[in-house]
């Protein structure tokens, strides 16, 4: 029986001392917590809310700053966005980002190296506790909806340890953000989704009076149509496009319930960025603070855009040039994703390049159609342009474009003023307005105090009447009956009639043609002309007329009416000067019959006359 007792108590001392080995090594592995006295508890938790609060704390500068944490270590510059610097993260096609792991554990190992002294001596104040805290190290697991954070951070309480580490989680998305992130500089950079979706909004750009905001061809065939664009008209429509694009750019199956209806404009979805859809977070698109289109970021050529429809030689159409518009485009964005978890955003910058209406090439494009030294050479503002912009009622002129030397200086203001600095140099002023005339003069810098007076272009309406006119040579007389007059194309078709208006004083030719009993004309300024017009029946010579016109600016959207004289004998003459006579002639017929040839109002009661050549 003895011997039997000293082997039980054999058994159980071995079985102490494995459970004493077990319970040593499980606390050293944190797999069994020591029991600790509720004044070691009450300093481990506060510690722990330290580290918490330097955890969201980092965080909260992190989401600010775009990874980084604070605006003095960014790469490639910088941005404002609601009043706070935010970091490019892809600028001029070079990309740079911060390592967003690394820079949280020194975020809050910074946090805690700076606050830990101050806060042992508020710990003290509340508890009477003396609490000294080591040096810490941080190391954190990155989760898609959490941050496990480990810290080692030596510490007692009166002289007695508190068990390490401290361990706790951080719910956040901030892994799954900066997969998105970085996805996304990769993904827009290799296929530039942001710069397809503009030039698409840029293709649907609403109409103003049947022509595009942002027009990209232009090709008019009514006769006396006219379109002109200058940089001034173009650039709204412009930054109307980018503003809809980037509001109206989402992740997939992120659009807001029922947009696709409360809109024309496009929508766009960006599509999954590494394979992801990233439903967790709210991805969004913004510009920056103040930002505006200025000609360094926005171009077009050609510039002013002028289009005009005019007689096709030899045929019964008109038809403008088909004009293409090509389009130079760069732009800030800031990009947005809202962690649901935290309610904090993490925002960084990228930007968007469009050259010739596709992705711009970063390396070779991004100067647009203004060489290098003439930007800077407009850029180099020491001298001034002061000018007032008139019309010839003394009226101030709003809005009118203003350049001096090639350079785009702006518009007139509402009182028709422009005070602005300019290059210095010897070279054109001009200055432009849609309807009126152009005013261009050489001058140098400085100019001040000039007053510009520019005249109206009015638009006409013109009808246009066939007379029939008898050519009696036996007599040597020409005849018009009182039933000899008729709208063109009524009587004879097809008609055609061809109008060339030349100004001495701007020493040019204006063109029109017309096919139909209304003309319009938008392009004569006002002033004296000599005007020819031919009627062309089925592409021949049916009758010509030569004579002298003043244009005013009182005629602005009235009607004229233009009678031109049908007479097939015409087409048998040889030459020019032989047709040149006889229209003339018909000139003079046509005033001593009172049939203009051009009148305010059109001809009634006509009785009838006739007029021997001598007589004209």
């Amino acid at each position: 029986m003895e011997r039997k007792g000293q082997v039980e108590f054999i058994v159980i001392l071995g079985l102490l001392v494995v459970i004493a080995v077990v319970v040593f090594y499980a606390s050293q592995s944190g797999m069994l917590s020591p029991v600790v006295s509720p004044d070691v508890s009450t300093a481990q938790d506060s510690v722990s809310n330290l580290i918490r609060a330097g955890a969201h704390q980092t965080l909260i500068s992190m989401n600010l700053y775009g990874g980084y944490l604070d605006d003095s270590s960014f790469q490639l510059g910088s941005l404002t966005f609601n009043g706070k610097e935010v970091p490019y993260w892809q600028k001029n096609g070079e990309i740079k980002y911060p390592d967003i792991h690394a820079n949280f554990k020194e975020g809050v190992k910074q946090y805690l190296t700076e606050n830990k002294d101050g806060f042992a001596t508020a710990y003290m104040e509340e508890y009477g506790k003396d609490l000294i805290i080591g040096e810490p190290t941080i190391s954190a697991n990155f989760l898609p909806d959490k941050i496990d954070v480990l810290v080692i951070m030596p510490t007692t309480l009166d002289g007695s340890p508190v068990p390490q580490p401290y361990s706790l989680s951080i719910p956040t998305r901030t892994e799954e953000i900066r997969d998105f992130s970085t996805g996304f500089i990769a993904f827009s950079t290799q296929n530039r989704p942001l710069e397809y979706f503009t030039l698409a909004s840029m293709l649907f750009s609403p109409y103003d009076e049947d022509v595009q905001q942002v027009p990209l061809v232009l090709f008019l065939l009514e006769c006396g149509d006219m379109v002109y664009k200058s940089w001034w008209d173009i650039q709204p429509g412009m930054d109307k496009v980018i503003k809809t694009t980037l509001a109206r750019t989402y992740m997939p199956g992120k659009y807001p319930q029922g947009v696709i209806h409360t809109s024309s404009h496009p929508k766009y979805s960006i599509p999954p960025i590494n394979g992801k859809e990233y439903q967790n977070l709210d991805i969004s698109f913004h510009l920056p603070d103040d930002f505006t289109l200025t000609q360094s970021n926005f171009q077009f050529t050609p510039d002013p855009i002028y289009v005009y429809a005019e007689p096709v030689p030899m045929t019964a159409v008109c038809q403008s040039d088909p004009i293409y518009v090509k389009y130079f485009l760069h732009y800030p964005v800031i990009v947005r994703a809202k962690d649901l978890l935290t309610g904090n955003s993490f925002q960084f910058a990228t930007e968007v390049f469009i050259f010739n209406n596709t992705a711009g090439q970063w390396a070779t494009d991004i100067s647009g159609y203004v060489p290098t030294e003439q930007k800077q050479f407009c850029e180099d503002t020491r001298c001034l342009v002061d000018i007032t912009v008139k019309d010839t009622s003394g009226d101030p002129i709003p809005y009118a474009d203003v350049s001096f030397l090639g350079c785009i200086l702006g518009r007139t203001d509402s009182d028709g003023k422009m005070w602005r600095g300019a290059p210095c140099g010897v070279g054109s002023l001009e200055v432009q307005k849609n309807g009126y005339g152009t005013y261009l003069e050489g001058m140098s810098a400085n100019v001040q105090d000039l007053t510009v007076v520019l005249s109206k272009t009015p638009v006409i309406n013109l009808h246009l009447h066939e007379v029939m006119v008898q050519d009696l040579t036996e007599s040597s007389q020409y005849l018009i009956r009182s039933d000899a007059i008729s709208l063109v194309n009524t009587r004879h078709t097809p008609q055609s009639v061809n109008l060339d208006a030349f100004s001495y004083t701007k020493a040019e030719m204006n063109s029109f043609f017309f096919n139909s009993k209304v003309g319009r004309i938008s392009t004569l300024a006002s002033d004296e002309y000599s005007v020819s017009v031919s009627l062309l029946t089925n592409n021949v010579l049916s009758g010509a007329i030569l004579f002298n016109y003043i244009v005013t600016e009182e005629i602005d959207g009235g009607d004229l009416h233009l009678y031109v004289p049908y007479i097939p004998e015409i087409a048998e003459l040889e030459g020019i000067e032989d047709v040149g006579v006889v229209a003339g002639n018909l000139g003079s017929l046509f005033e001593k019959c009172g049939l203009g040839p051009i009148t305010t109002n059109p001809v009634e009661d006509f009785e009838g006359c006739v007029y021997s050549y001598g007589e004209l």
